[in-house]
Protein backbone atom coordinates (compact mmCIF):
# COMPACT_ATOMS: atom_id res chain seq x y z
CA UNK A 1 0.00 0.00 0.00
CA UNK A 2 1.08 3.16 -0.84
CA UNK A 3 1.63 5.66 1.95
CA UNK A 4 2.18 9.44 1.97
CA UNK A 5 5.91 9.20 3.16
CA UNK A 6 6.32 7.07 0.50
CA UNK A 7 4.92 9.84 -2.53
CA UNK A 8 7.58 12.24 -1.29
CA UNK A 9 9.62 12.93 -4.01
CA UNK A 10 12.76 15.30 -5.16
CA UNK A 11 9.90 17.38 -7.81
CA UNK A 12 9.06 19.46 -4.95
CA UNK A 13 11.29 22.12 -3.52
CA UNK A 14 10.16 21.19 0.10
CA UNK A 15 7.79 19.35 2.51
CA UNK A 16 7.06 17.82 5.47
CA UNK A 17 4.53 15.90 7.31
CA UNK A 18 1.84 18.49 6.95
CA UNK A 19 2.94 20.49 3.81
CA UNK A 20 4.43 20.61 0.06
CA UNK A 21 5.92 23.35 -1.15
CA UNK A 22 5.86 23.31 -4.89
CA UNK A 23 9.07 23.96 -7.42
CA UNK A 24 6.63 24.81 -10.59
CA UNK A 25 9.48 26.00 -12.68
CA UNK A 26 8.61 23.86 -15.68
CA UNK A 27 5.82 24.83 -18.26
CA UNK A 28 2.27 25.77 -17.45
CA UNK A 29 1.47 22.09 -18.30
CA UNK A 30 4.68 20.60 -16.44
CA UNK A 31 3.48 23.04 -13.30
CA UNK A 32 -0.52 21.35 -13.65
CA UNK A 33 0.51 18.41 -13.47
CA UNK A 34 2.86 19.26 -10.28
CA UNK A 35 0.00 20.24 -8.07
CA UNK A 36 -2.20 17.44 -9.38
CA UNK A 37 0.36 14.94 -7.98
CA UNK A 38 0.94 17.05 -4.67
CA UNK A 39 -2.99 17.05 -4.22
CA UNK A 40 -3.19 13.52 -5.07
CA UNK A 41 -0.42 12.60 -2.35
CA UNK A 42 -1.79 15.00 -0.09
CA UNK A 43 -4.74 12.38 0.21
CA UNK A 44 -1.98 9.52 1.11
CA UNK A 45 -1.50 11.27 4.12
CA UNK A 46 -5.08 10.74 5.54
CA UNK A 47 -6.04 15.12 6.13
CA UNK A 48 -8.06 15.28 9.05
CA UNK A 49 -9.08 18.12 11.78
CA UNK A 50 -5.99 17.21 13.44
CA UNK A 51 -4.01 16.64 10.59
CA UNK A 52 -4.81 19.43 8.21
CA UNK A 53 -2.31 19.44 4.97
CA UNK A 54 -1.81 22.44 2.91
CA UNK A 55 0.17 23.06 -0.33
CA UNK A 56 2.34 26.03 -1.12
CA UNK A 57 1.92 27.35 -4.69
CA UNK A 58 4.51 29.32 -5.98
CA UNK A 59 3.73 31.99 -8.75
CA UNK A 60 3.26 31.07 -12.07
CA UNK A 61 0.96 29.27 -14.94
CA UNK A 62 -0.89 26.09 -14.36
CA UNK A 63 -2.41 24.96 -17.48
CA UNK A 64 -4.93 21.83 -16.78
CA UNK A 65 -6.09 19.35 -19.55
CA UNK A 66 -9.44 19.06 -17.76
CA UNK A 67 -11.32 19.74 -14.83
CA UNK A 68 -9.18 20.45 -11.55
CA UNK A 69 -11.61 18.85 -8.55
CA UNK A 70 -11.12 19.26 -5.04
CA UNK A 71 -12.20 16.41 -3.08
CA UNK A 72 -11.18 16.08 0.11
CA UNK A 73 -11.11 17.96 3.62
CA UNK A 74 -8.85 19.42 5.03
CA UNK A 75 -6.41 20.00 2.01
CA UNK A 76 -5.37 23.78 1.98
CA UNK A 77 -3.76 25.23 -1.21
CA UNK A 78 -2.91 28.56 -0.95
CA UNK A 79 -0.27 31.00 -2.80
CA UNK A 80 3.42 30.84 -1.62
CA UNK A 81 3.13 34.46 -1.92
CA UNK A 82 -0.14 35.20 -0.66
CA UNK A 83 -0.97 36.96 -3.81
CA UNK A 84 -3.80 36.29 -6.48
CA UNK A 85 -0.33 35.11 -8.41
CA UNK A 86 -1.47 31.38 -9.49
CA UNK A 87 -3.12 31.30 -12.79
CA UNK A 88 -4.73 28.83 -14.40
CA UNK A 89 -4.30 29.79 -18.04
CA UNK A 90 -6.51 26.26 -19.49
CA UNK A 91 -10.07 26.46 -20.36
CA UNK A 92 -10.84 24.46 -17.79
CA UNK A 93 -12.74 25.15 -14.23
CA UNK A 94 -11.95 24.69 -10.75
CA UNK A 95 -14.23 22.13 -8.87
CA UNK A 96 -14.76 22.29 -5.27
CA UNK A 97 -16.55 19.67 -3.20
CA UNK A 98 -14.48 19.30 -0.26
CA UNK A 99 -15.40 21.24 2.94
CA UNK A 100 -13.08 22.00 5.47
CA UNK A 101 -10.74 23.73 3.14
CA UNK A 102 -8.95 27.14 2.67
CA UNK A 103 -8.16 27.94 -0.84
CA UNK A 104 -6.02 31.55 -2.15
CA UNK A 105 -4.55 33.30 -4.27
CA UNK A 106 -5.51 31.32 -7.25
CA UNK A 107 -6.73 33.56 -10.66
CA UNK A 108 -8.91 31.14 -12.49
CA UNK A 109 -9.45 34.07 -15.78
CA UNK A 110 -12.51 33.34 -17.01
CA UNK A 111 -12.78 29.75 -16.27
CA UNK A 112 -15.66 29.40 -13.43
CA UNK A 113 -14.97 28.11 -9.92
CA UNK A 114 -18.20 25.91 -9.25
CA UNK A 115 -18.59 24.04 -5.42
CA UNK A 116 -21.50 22.15 -3.82
CA UNK A 117 -23.74 22.99 -1.27
CA UNK A 118 -24.15 23.31 2.38
CA UNK A 119 -19.74 23.59 2.02
CA UNK A 120 -20.33 26.12 5.34
CA UNK A 121 -16.35 25.87 6.68
CA UNK A 122 -14.66 26.63 3.77
CA UNK A 123 -12.54 29.76 3.07
CA UNK A 124 -12.04 31.26 -0.07
CA UNK A 125 -9.84 34.36 -0.35
CA UNK A 126 -7.77 36.51 -2.63
CA UNK A 127 -9.17 34.79 -5.58
CA UNK A 128 -10.32 36.02 -9.57
CA UNK A 129 -12.90 33.86 -10.84
CA UNK A 130 -14.87 34.06 -13.81
CA UNK A 131 -18.55 34.51 -14.56
CA UNK A 132 -20.99 31.48 -13.41
CA UNK A 133 -18.76 30.94 -10.62
CA UNK A 134 -20.05 30.03 -6.73
CA UNK A 135 -23.77 29.60 -8.21
CA UNK A 136 -26.40 27.19 -6.89
CA UNK A 137 -29.63 25.38 -7.76
CA UNK A 138 -32.12 25.13 -4.93
CA UNK A 139 -28.97 24.87 -2.84
CA UNK A 140 -27.06 27.37 0.06
CA UNK A 141 -23.81 29.30 -0.68
CA UNK A 142 -22.16 29.04 2.48
CA UNK A 143 -18.90 29.29 3.99
CA UNK A 144 -16.72 32.41 3.70
CA UNK A 145 -15.47 34.33 0.56
CA UNK A 146 -12.50 37.36 1.12
CA UNK A 147 -11.27 39.57 -1.68
CA UNK A 148 -12.68 37.91 -4.40
CA UNK A 149 -13.30 39.73 -7.66
CA UNK A 150 -16.12 37.63 -9.87
CA UNK A 151 -17.45 37.71 -13.57
CA UNK A 152 -21.05 38.04 -14.50
CA UNK A 153 -24.08 35.55 -12.97
CA UNK A 154 -21.45 34.68 -9.69
CA UNK A 155 -23.20 34.30 -6.11
CA UNK A 156 -26.43 33.39 -7.31
CA UNK A 157 -29.12 30.67 -6.34
CA UNK A 158 -31.58 29.75 -9.04
CA UNK A 159 -35.00 28.48 -8.10
CA UNK A 160 -36.44 28.41 -4.49
CA UNK A 161 -35.70 26.96 -1.33
CA UNK A 162 -31.89 28.09 -1.47
CA UNK A 163 -30.00 30.50 0.28
CA UNK A 164 -26.44 32.56 0.04
CA UNK A 165 -25.95 32.31 4.11
CA UNK A 166 -22.33 32.45 4.06
CA UNK A 167 -19.99 35.53 5.12
CA UNK A 168 -18.79 38.25 2.13
CA UNK A 169 -16.02 40.32 2.74
CA UNK A 170 -14.47 42.45 0.20
CA UNK A 171 -15.83 41.42 -2.76
CA UNK A 172 -16.34 42.95 -6.36
CA UNK A 173 -18.83 41.29 -8.62
CA UNK A 174 -20.40 42.02 -11.82
CA UNK A 175 -23.41 41.86 -13.02
CA UNK A 176 -26.54 39.96 -12.41
CA UNK A 177 -24.80 38.60 -8.75
CA UNK A 178 -25.84 38.17 -5.25
CA UNK A 179 -28.98 37.08 -6.65
CA UNK A 180 -31.76 34.43 -5.39
CA UNK A 181 -34.92 33.70 -6.82
CA UNK A 182 -38.50 34.51 -5.27
CA UNK A 183 -38.51 31.40 -2.49
CA UNK A 184 -35.14 31.52 -1.93
CA UNK A 185 -32.96 33.50 0.60
CA UNK A 186 -30.41 36.24 1.09
CA UNK A 187 -29.18 35.92 4.49
CA UNK A 188 -25.56 36.21 4.84
CA UNK A 189 -23.30 38.63 6.08
CA UNK A 190 -21.91 41.05 3.27
CA UNK A 191 -19.37 43.58 4.17
CA UNK A 192 -17.65 45.67 1.81
CA UNK A 193 -19.13 44.62 -1.76
CA UNK A 194 -19.11 46.34 -5.09
CA UNK A 195 -21.87 45.23 -7.43
CA UNK A 196 -21.98 45.62 -11.05
CA UNK A 197 -26.05 46.18 -12.64
CA UNK A 198 -29.13 43.84 -11.29
CA UNK A 199 -26.98 42.37 -7.90
CA UNK A 200 -29.07 41.49 -4.72
CA UNK A 201 -32.48 40.66 -5.60
CA UNK A 202 -34.99 39.54 -6.29
CA UNK A 203 -35.40 37.57 -2.63
CA UNK A 204 -35.87 39.99 -0.21
CA UNK A 205 -32.76 40.24 1.60
CA UNK A 206 -32.56 39.44 5.43
CA UNK A 207 -29.12 39.34 6.09
CA UNK A 208 -26.46 42.06 7.29
CA UNK A 209 -25.34 44.49 4.94
CA UNK A 210 -22.56 47.20 5.52
CA UNK A 211 -20.89 49.26 2.87
CA UNK A 212 -22.21 48.44 -0.28
CA UNK A 213 -22.21 50.08 -3.57
CA UNK A 214 -23.45 50.08 -6.64
CA UNK A 215 -25.49 51.42 -10.05
CA UNK A 216 -28.67 50.27 -8.95
CA UNK A 217 -28.42 48.25 -5.82
CA UNK A 218 -31.54 45.94 -4.93
CA UNK A 219 -33.33 46.83 -8.29
CA UNK A 220 -36.95 45.86 -8.14
CA UNK A 221 -36.67 45.27 -4.85
CA UNK A 222 -40.20 45.59 -3.27
CA UNK A 223 -39.32 44.46 0.71
CA UNK A 224 -36.39 44.70 2.68
CA UNK A 225 -36.55 42.95 6.07
CA UNK A 226 -32.17 43.08 6.19
CA UNK A 227 -29.94 45.25 8.19
CA UNK A 228 -27.81 48.11 5.54
CA UNK A 229 -24.97 49.88 6.95
CA UNK A 230 -23.69 52.83 4.47
CA UNK A 231 -25.39 51.78 1.15
CA UNK A 232 -24.87 54.06 -2.19
CA UNK A 233 -26.26 54.20 -5.31
CA UNK A 234 -23.92 54.85 -8.09
CA UNK A 235 -26.59 55.77 -11.05
CA UNK A 236 -28.03 58.97 -11.32
CA UNK A 237 -31.48 57.73 -11.27
CA UNK A 238 -31.40 55.52 -8.76
CA UNK A 239 -33.23 55.75 -5.02
CA UNK A 240 -33.66 53.70 -2.35
CA UNK A 241 -37.35 55.48 -2.08
CA UNK A 242 -39.41 52.69 -3.29
CA UNK A 243 -38.35 50.18 -1.50
CA UNK A 244 -40.67 48.89 1.93
CA UNK A 245 -37.98 48.85 4.48
CA UNK A 246 -39.39 46.27 6.63
CA UNK A 247 -35.71 46.11 8.43
CA UNK A 248 -33.00 49.06 9.13
CA UNK A 249 -31.14 50.93 6.97
CA UNK A 250 -28.82 53.00 9.40
CA UNK A 251 -26.99 55.08 5.88
CA UNK A 252 -27.91 55.49 2.41
CA UNK A 253 -27.43 57.58 -0.50
CA UNK A 254 -29.21 58.13 -3.69
CA UNK A 255 -27.79 58.20 -7.28
CA UNK A 256 -28.23 61.90 -7.53
CA UNK A 257 -26.19 62.08 -4.43
CA UNK A 258 -28.74 63.22 -1.97
CA UNK A 259 -28.97 61.44 1.55
CA UNK A 260 -31.84 58.59 1.27
CA UNK A 261 -33.84 56.81 3.81
CA UNK A 262 -32.01 56.47 7.67
CA UNK A 263 -33.61 54.19 9.66
CA UNK A 264 -31.57 56.01 12.60
CA UNK A 265 -28.29 57.43 12.81
CA UNK A 266 -27.09 54.90 15.89
CA UNK A 267 -28.37 51.60 16.84
CA UNK A 268 -29.16 51.84 20.65
CA UNK A 269 -27.51 49.19 23.02
CA UNK A 270 -29.21 46.72 24.21
CA UNK A 271 -30.68 46.41 27.06
CA UNK A 272 -31.27 43.35 29.75
CA UNK A 273 -33.09 43.21 32.83
CA UNK A 274 -33.35 39.88 34.89
CA UNK A 275 -36.11 39.44 37.61
CA UNK A 276 -36.89 36.59 39.89
CA UNK A 277 -40.39 35.87 39.65
CA UNK A 278 -41.05 32.63 42.37
CA UNK A 279 -38.94 33.03 45.03
CA UNK A 280 -36.91 29.66 45.37
CA UNK A 281 -37.43 27.49 48.59
CA UNK A 282 -36.49 24.04 48.95
CA UNK A 283 -39.38 21.52 49.05
CA UNK A 284 -39.03 19.31 52.06
CA UNK A 285 -40.72 16.04 50.83
CA UNK A 286 -38.25 16.09 47.83
CA UNK A 287 -36.33 18.63 47.88
CA UNK A 288 -36.84 20.01 44.71
CA UNK A 289 -38.60 22.94 43.49
CA UNK A 290 -38.72 25.20 40.36
CA UNK A 291 -38.58 29.17 39.85
CA UNK A 292 -38.48 31.24 37.18
CA UNK A 293 -36.26 34.07 36.00
CA UNK A 294 -37.37 36.63 33.62
CA UNK A 295 -34.85 38.43 30.76
CA UNK A 296 -36.64 41.48 29.45
CA UNK A 297 -34.56 42.64 26.92
CA UNK A 298 -34.30 45.00 23.54
CA UNK A 299 -32.08 45.15 20.64
CA UNK A 300 -31.08 41.78 19.72
CA UNK A 301 -32.14 39.16 16.74
CA UNK A 302 -33.67 35.75 18.71
CA UNK A 303 -33.37 33.82 15.77
CA UNK A 304 -29.29 34.23 15.92
CA UNK A 305 -27.45 31.28 17.20
CA UNK A 306 -26.21 32.66 20.80
CA UNK A 307 -28.35 35.46 20.66
CA UNK A 308 -29.33 35.22 24.55
CA UNK A 309 -26.97 32.36 26.41
CA UNK A 310 -27.86 31.32 29.98
CA UNK A 311 -25.29 30.48 32.27
CA UNK A 312 -24.89 29.41 36.16
CA UNK A 313 -21.59 30.63 37.34
CA UNK A 314 -21.70 29.23 40.89
CA UNK A 315 -20.54 25.84 41.18
CA UNK A 316 -24.12 23.78 42.97
CA UNK A 317 -26.13 21.30 41.97
CA UNK A 318 -28.54 23.06 39.92
CA UNK A 319 -29.52 22.83 36.19
CA UNK A 320 -30.50 25.89 34.02
CA UNK A 321 -33.32 24.40 31.56
CA UNK A 322 -34.85 26.30 28.33
CA UNK A 323 -38.38 26.23 28.83
CA UNK A 324 -39.88 28.45 25.86
CA UNK A 325 -38.54 29.61 22.61
CA UNK A 326 -36.91 33.17 22.79
CA UNK A 327 -39.78 36.41 22.63
CA UNK A 328 -39.49 39.65 23.31
CA UNK A 329 -40.02 38.45 27.49
CA UNK A 330 -38.79 35.15 27.79
CA UNK A 331 -39.18 33.04 30.91
CA UNK A 332 -36.80 30.81 31.58
CA UNK A 333 -37.13 27.84 34.56
CA UNK A 334 -34.46 26.40 36.40
CA UNK A 335 -34.33 23.25 39.29
CA UNK A 336 -32.40 22.00 41.77
CA UNK A 337 -32.13 19.36 44.73
CA UNK A 338 -30.16 20.69 47.48
CA UNK A 339 -29.93 19.83 50.83
CA UNK A 340 -28.23 23.23 52.51
CA UNK A 341 -28.67 26.91 52.32
CA UNK A 342 -27.02 28.01 49.19
CA UNK A 343 -26.94 31.46 47.00
CA UNK A 344 -25.47 31.17 44.12
CA UNK A 345 -25.51 33.21 40.54
CA UNK A 346 -26.77 32.81 37.43
CA UNK A 347 -25.71 34.77 34.54
CA UNK A 348 -27.10 36.52 31.02
CA UNK A 349 -25.72 37.32 28.14
CA UNK A 350 -27.19 38.93 24.44
CA UNK A 351 -25.28 40.01 21.71
CA UNK A 352 -26.82 41.98 19.46
CA UNK A 353 -26.27 41.65 15.16
CA UNK A 354 -23.47 44.28 15.85
CA UNK A 355 -21.44 41.77 18.34
CA UNK A 356 -21.87 44.05 21.19
CA UNK A 357 -22.88 42.35 24.17
CA UNK A 358 -24.52 43.08 27.55
CA UNK A 359 -24.25 40.49 30.38
CA UNK A 360 -26.15 40.52 33.82
CA UNK A 361 -25.91 38.75 36.85
CA UNK A 362 -28.89 37.80 39.28
CA UNK A 363 -28.14 35.95 42.93
CA UNK A 364 -30.37 33.09 43.86
CA UNK A 365 -31.10 32.32 47.57
CA UNK A 366 -32.08 29.15 48.47
CA UNK A 367 -33.04 28.92 52.29
CA UNK A 368 -34.51 25.54 53.84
Amino acid sequence: MQTYQSQISSKYINQGTNYIRLKSGGTDLQNAVELTDAYNSAKLSEPGEQNIFTILVPPGLYKFLGVFTLDTDFINIVSLSNKIDVIFNGTFDLDLTANNVHISGINLLDNSFSIVTDLDKILIENCIVGENSFIMIGGSISGTFKNIKTGDHSFRVWGAYGEISGTFNDIKVQYNCFKADIGSLINGTFNNIECGLSCLAPAEPTGFFKNIIGPNIFEDLTTFSGIIHNAIQTDVLKTFGTIDWRGKIYHSVNGDGSLGITYEDTPPMPTLVLSIKTEPKTNTSSNVDYFRIDADYTGIDETQDNSIVWSQITSHSVSLIMESTPTSSNIYSTFYDIENNVTFEVQCIITDIYNRTVTKTIDVVVAI
